[in-house]
C-alpha cells in the first residue's frame, strides 16, 4: 500500500504469466479478454455495471523474452477497495470452478483476431510486430500461423492457463490516500 492524495484508489492484482515465446500466451490473451479487456468482460460487468464500484477495469501485463505477468487493474473509491477485491477474487473462484462459455470464447477470439488484423493494416504496427518477433524469438511467425493458433484455441486451453496463472500467490498493490 502506497499513500498518495488521489481522487480514486488504484488497485493492481498481479499473477505470473508467460514469456513471449510460450505458445500459451495466445490462450492467456483470450483469457484476459474474457475477464477484463472490454465492456463485455466479466470483471467490467461485475465491478462497473452490477456493483457500481469502478469506472475502469482492465487486465494488462507483459510477455517478455524470459517471463511475463498478468495484472487485474481497477480504480475505486477508497471505501470500496475491500469490496472490489472480494468481487474480483470471487469471480476468479467462479471462473476456476465453472469455466468459460462457448460464447465467451468465440467473442474473445473474434476480438483478438480483429485487433491483430487491424494492427497489420498500419505499416508501422506491422514493422514493429515483425521486429519484436525477430528480436525475441529469432524468427518471423507467419500471419496465417498466428490466426490459426487463435482460432484453434479451446475452452480447455484457456482453463489450463487460468489454473496456472491464478494458482500463483497474488501480489496486491494499492495506491490510495490514507489506508
Amino acid at each position: 500500500i502506497i499513500n498518495k492524495d488521489m481522487g480514486q484508489s488504484s488497485v493492481s492484482i498481479s499473477f505470473r504469466g508467460f514469456s513471449n515465446v510460450d505458445p500459451r500466451r495466445h490462450h492467456k490473451n483470450l483469457l484476459m479478454r474474457i475477464l477484463g479487456n472490454s465492456a463485455s468482460s466479466r470483471l467490467y460487468e461485475l465491478l462497473r455495471e452490477k456493483h457500481h464500484l469502478a469506472y475502469t477495469v482492465g487486465i494488462g501485463g507483459s510477455d517478455d523474452s524470459d517471463a511475463g505477468f498478468c495484472s487485474i487493474i481497477t480504480c475505486v473509491e477508497e471505501k470500496n477497495i475491500q469490496k472490489a477485491l472480494n468481487v474480483i477474487f470471487e469471480e476468479l473462484r467462479h471462473l476456476l470452478a465453472d469455466g468459460i462459455t462457448d460464447e465467451e470464447l468465440e467473442r474473445a477470439k473474434n476480438k483478438r483476431l480483429s485487433a491483430y488484423l487491424f494492427g497489420l493494416e498500419n505499416w508501422h504496427g506491422l514493422a514493429e510486430g515483425i521486429a519484436d518477433e525477430l528480436l525475441m524469438t529469432g524468427k518471423i511467425i507467419p500471419i496465417e500461423d498466428e490466426i490459426a493458433e487463435i482460432r484453434s484455441t479451446t475452452k480447455e486451453n484457456v482453463m489450463n492457463v487460468a489454473s496456472y496463472i491464478f494458482s500463483d500467490k497474488p501480489k496486491i498493490n494499492i495506491l490510495t490516500k490514507s489506508l
